[in-house]
């Protein structure tokens, strides 16, 4: 028996001792992807190097992503801003996120926390899970993070090289940087992505086929809203919540959104936080402005966030720093 483990040591130990630097390679090079994981990686990049220097931060889903024009918002507010925005995600992985900034960052002093009837739903973060690879191994914030969900276990975390099993896009692009040979623009600047596509009807399409749903808001969720506000005011960092356009016929498939909107700005009052509510916006008449019902496109976003600057400047002008 002895025996056998000594053998099985000798074969095991050199073959952990390549695997690590194979996977420090392997994590270095996606991370240096500016395409990878929908743009995603490069945003945890930013945030694990420590680079983002932002007085406004922009927090949210897809809807923040692509709707928060961050060269508009610096230019427009004389101060640099930065969009945390994560696609496919909810307020869970949006606090995570958010953990994670303030953790490697200098904090900002305006956190632009974008809010809609699906922000506070139960979602399991399985969308887009290779934006976690770079960065996982030894990372203890991460494991307790995706803790109990099965997508992630305890080998992802504390193994080399294990959870880039099955990852061949991501491997593909890893290596691809290791030549020099990703071309591709960069989806995001400063975690903003423009999307110029014109209007795509197979949401609404996908909606009429399954009909209305109803929005019900997760009490984990509400309690990890409550929580981070309280953070957010003992840090002494402002919040404002902002309902971004939206298409109005898709407010048909959602049947309670106007009370789950009433319930977070009621709490936001409770709590003395601006709400701006763009859900009446002119912008959400025309399709012009969107590539589908729930999505701004480049053009969209850009008209959105510099009518937002300028209602910010009007009504809180303390997050302006221009002269």
């Amino acid at each position: 028996m002895k025996k056998f483990l000594r053998n099985t040591a000798f074969f095991l130990l050199p073959l952990l001792a390549l695997m690590y630097p194979l996977d420090y390679l392997l994590s270095k090079s996606l991370a240096k992807s500016g395409t990878a994981a929908e743009g995603e990686i490069s945003v945890w990049t930013d945030i694990y190097e420590g680079n983002i220097n932002a007085n406004v931060a922009v927090y949210g889903s897809s809807r923040a992503s692509m709707h928060f024009d961050t060269k508009i918002l610096s230019d427009g507010l004389c101060t640099p801003t930065y969009n945390f925005g994560i696609t496919g995600h909810n307020f869970w992985t949006q606090y995570y996120r958010h953990t994670q900034y303030l953790k490697h960052n200098k904090k900002p002093k305006y956190i632009l926390l974008s809010m809609d009837p699906f922000s506070m739903i139960k979602k399991v973060p399985r969308d887009n899970i290779s934006q976690f690879l770079p960065y996982s191994l030894f990372n203890n914030d991460m494991a307790a993070y995706t803790k109990g969900k099965k997508e992630f276990s305890a080998w992802d975390y504390y193994v080399p090289l294990v959870r880039y099993v099955g990852q061949y896009q991501s491997v593909g692009i890893a290596l691809q940087n290791m030549t020099g040979k990703e071309s591709a623009k960069p989806l995001r600047y400063k975690g903003y992505e423009a999307r110029n596509e014109q209007w795509n009807s197979d949401f609404v399409k996908a909606q009429e086929l399954l009909g209305s749903y109803k929005v019900t808001v997760d009490p984990e969720m509400r309690r990890l809203l409550h929580r981070f506000v309280a953070e957010c005011q003992q840090q002494n960092i402002k919040l404002i919540f902002v309902n971004t356009p939206q298409y109005y016929e898709s407010r048909k498939f959602t049947q309670n959104s106007d009370d789950v909107m009433q319930e977070l700005k009621g709490f936001a009052n409770r709590q003395v936080i601006p709400f701006l509510d763009y859900s009446d916006s002119p912008l959400c008449y025309n399709k012009a402005y969107f590539f589908n019902a729930t999505h701004l496109n480049k053009t969209g976003a850009e008209l959105f966030t510099k009518q937002l600057v300028s209602d910010l400047k009007k009504q809180h002008p303390g997050i302006a720093n221009c002269k």
